[in-house]
């Protein structure tokens, strides 16, 4: 199985690293990509979702990949008129599928200029192709609340998030997602002890910024059945780059 994990910020490619300094939308590039990997299993996050288009279903007709699932989870940073979701696209039909809402944070959540978040529901989308179990997801995006998953409330949340995945995994099972930092086996250690995962990129930044202060941010976890035949990080014209793995079973 070829699999790519990709957070596509909306479909936009990047004039620089500063935060959202985007170009406008471009799926042609993101599914030349794709194509050029040749995935059998692609699972994005921040594609977009509005009442008149799903742009995951686009990019499954861009690439041949014929099988599809999204769920919008809370509104684009650029066009507050369409929602940034997770998508799946697939050469083999996706069975089994659900939308598991995540714990949501019990601390506050408020921005430097004392405006307290809007809560929008994040989400693990479950499925399966044959006997393997996936999710894909994006997990809360504490930094811009002043948290850290590292340490404090942040950790304690990361906790909860870990006892959901644990609850809902069955192995073999793959997890791929834009998880928002990088120290995964320290902060949810039981995904690796209990459910025998091990982490399928290899060590080095997945989310680029201006300021230099790069994260692994991005992941794709792997159950011990996994052999892996290939594993690499993509430099893209995005401020997360492309996560590609090959396994055999």
């Amino acid at each position: 199985m070829r699999l790519i994990t990709w957070n596509i910020g909306g479909g936009r490619r990047i004039n620089s690293y500063s935060q959202w300094d985007y170009t406008n939308e471009d799926l042609k590039y993101f599914a030349d990509q794709i194509n050029e990997l040749d995935p059998d299993l692609v699972m994005l996050q921040e594609t977009l979702t509005s009442p008149k288009r799903i742009q995951a279903e686009r990019l499954s007709q861009m690439t041949g990949l014929s099988y599809s699932l999204n769920v919008a989870m809370s509104p684009d940073h650029i066009n507050p008129e369409e929602y940034l979701s997770c998508s799946v696209i697939s050469k083999k039909p996706l069975n089994n599928a659900l939308n598991i809402i995540q714990p949501y944070p019990d601390f506050p959540l408020v921005f430097k200029d004392g405006r307290e978040a809007q809560r929008f529901d994040k989400y693990f989308m479950k499925f399966k192709i044959g006997g393997v179990t996936f999710i894909n997801t994006q997990i809360q995006p504490l930094h811009y609340w002043g948290y850290k998953y590292m340490e404090g409330k942040g950790k304690d949340y990361a906790s909860k998030l870990e006892t959901s995945l644990t609850q809902i995994l069955e192995t073999p099972a793959i997890i791929c997602g834009d998880f928002q930092f990088g120290e995964l086996e320290s902060v949810m250690p039981n995904l690796f002890k209990k459910l025998f995962l091990i982490e399928a990129l290899p060590n080095e930044p997945t989310r680029i910024r201006a300021d230099g202060n790069n994260t692994r941010s991005d992941h794709i976890l792997i159950s011990r059945d996994f052999k892996i035949v290939e594993s690499k990080v993509i430099h893209t014209q995005t401020d997360h780059r492309l996560g590609f793995t090959e396994i055999t079973i």
